[in-house]
């Protein structure tokens, strides 16, 4: 599976990001912004997206491709998911609040049932 700092090379070049958080995966943190522009360009590249994350005061919400539908290939699914993650976390304001995901290319593949 390709990591995001892959992603980040190939496809959100330009799109102001908080931190790369150097685990297993990597991941981009975005700010809310940054992460809409990012959700856009999977739609545009026909990108899917495993797991979205996001981070607030400490805490830390996953949501995974496999709580809806399965096919990280449908932009709905992750555009929704963004979407009512703004609404709960961003509701009071964008301070402290970044956002990450998992991404896929067409062909990759994405082990069922798990996120990492």
């Amino acid at each position: 599976m390709k990591d995001n700092y892959y992603f980040n090379d190939k496809y959100f070049l330009g799109i102001p990001f908080t931190a790369f958080q150097g685990e297993s995966p990597p991941f981009v943190w975005f700010k809310p912004d940054g992460f809409r522009r990012v959700m856009d360009v999977c739609k545009t590249n026909g990108l899917g997206v495993a797991a979205i994350e996001v981070w607030k005061d400490g805490y830390a919400e996953t949501v995974l491709v496999d709580e809806h539908g399965g096919d990280p290939f449908d932009a709905t699914w992750y555009l929704a998911a963004f979407e009512t993650l703004l609404k709960t976390y961003v509701a009071d304001g964008e301070a402290g609040v970044l956002f990450a995901a998992s991404y896929l290319e067409t062909g990759d593949a994405w082990p069922t049932g798990g996120c990492r």
